[in-house]
């Protein structure tokens, strides 16, 4: 099992997101208070994600974003992609995200 794969079957436990199997990625939902929610969808052969904003009533999108990983061996890249979608899940889950919203704490 991945790193990735490790990480997504833990999150499913948490009661403050779902994760949903489709057949090519995992979907990921986060609530972010009554209006908002943020999307992951994490290809299951690929190492890059996205993310989304959307309004829950109307279900438009407000903002997205994704990132790659590349440049390294696939264990390194799996390992790495599995650290930037935990910190992101826990930055949303812990702390929301923050306008204007970044994949990356570090990216202006």
């Amino acid at each position: 099992m991945t790193r990735v794969q490790q990480l997504i079957e833990g999150l499913r436990s948490r009661n403050n997101l779902v994760v949903e199997d489709r057949e090519d990625a995992w979907l990921m939902r986060i609530p972010m208070g009554q209006a908002m929610a943020c999307v992951l969808t994490i290809p299951r052969a690929r190492f890059e994600w996205f993310a989304s904003v959307t309004r829950v009533a109307d279900k438009t999108e407000t903002w997205s974003d994704w990132m790659d990983h590349y440049g390294s061996s696939r264990e390194e890249l799996d390992a790495e992609m599995a650290v930037c979608i935990s910190a992101f899940v826990e930055r949303v889950v812990t702390s929301g995200l923050q306008s204007p919203f970044r994949i990356h704490e570090g990216t202006d």
